[in-house]
């Protein structure tokens, strides 16, 4: 990987900034994602659950919903995986670990019990992903262990790692949403992750520098990601050849018009013509 990918994204972790590396660890830990201690958060960050019977996210302690129309940035250097144990209708532990490190282990599924597996308790697979709202700051760790949701997951981590197969923009910019289903004659719900756009790791840097930006920036993160735009650090080096290839062509007109008065000063035997002295031009 090059320097300029492998500087550091401020937007993501509290104790620290995160590197962009393991790419081609990342895309394969995708892959297999897709086909497919409790974990630590950021100084600030909340857990993100979603209930699929009510259909409503749980922000944080206070279990706010989430605005549909917030928007959240995906950390992709951040999908986990692993197990949730439930019992008494809310999460007991977690097991959580990076996709591309080493798998999370099964858990004793006797740990924390007895369960009433009537009752959905006990231990479940799990995957989750590191997303900040791009709209309040707010950095959180989503997790979902159902069935419905983890497929949601999967099919979300599988578009990504096509995306990166492409060498396309790969960084999503998504609304948090949901999608109604039934089941058995029953109603419920799954997380939808809609995406309104994507970012390359020239404007995920970009955007990691700026103190503030509405909507307007981001749509133009997103534009100049699908272009190709290059983040200015990035550019430096073609700026400089550019400037460097300018002053030349500059030279090379000075020492034409230097030898063309120098010609004209040279003794003739027939009458001397002017000469019209020619501009340097870039």
């Amino acid at each position: 990987m090059t320097e300029e990918k492998a500087k550091a994204v401020a937007l993501f972790g509290g104790s620290g900034k995160i590197t962009l590396k393991s790419v081609e660890g990342m895309k394969e830990a995708l892959r297999a994602s897709a086909a497919d201690d409790p974990r630590g958060l950021a100084e600030g960050g909340v857990y993100i659950n979603f209930s699929g019977k009510r259909g409503v996210y749980e922000v944080g302690p206070d279990k706010d919903d989430i605005d549909p129309q917030e928007i959240w940035l995906v950390n992709i250097l951040e999908f986990v995986g692993g197990w949730i144990c439930w019992q008494g209708g809310r999460p007991k532990a977690k097991r959580m670990a990076p996709i591309n490190g080493p798998t999370m282990p099964e858990p004793d599924f006797t740990e924390h019990g007895p369960f009433n597996v009537q009752n959905g308790e006990g231990w479940f697979k799990a995957k989750g992903m590191t997303v900040r709202s791009l709209d309040s700051g707010l950095q959180g760790l989503f997790t979902t262990n159902s069935k419905s949701g983890v497929g949601s997951m999967a099919s979300f981590q599988g578009d990504i790692v096509d995306r990166m197969e492409d060498n396309l923009p790969s960084w999503p910019i998504i609304f948090m949403k949901k999608e109604k289903f039934v089941s058995q004659g029953n109603t419920n719900y799954k997380p939808k992750f809609e995406v309104y756009g994507y970012l390359d790791y020239a404007q995920v840097n970009r955007l990691a520098d700026m103190t503030e930006f509405d909507d307007t920036a981001i749509d133009q993160l997103i534009k100049d990601s699908e272009n190709g735009v290059t983040y200015p650090e990035d550019a430096e080096e073609e700026v400089e050849e550019v400037v460097v290839e300018a002053e030349a062509e500059v030279e090379a007109e000075v020492e034409e018009v230097e030898e063309v008065e120098e010609e004209t000063r040279k003794p003739r035997t027939r009458e001397r013509t002017p000469v019209r002295r020619r501009r340097a031009s870039v």
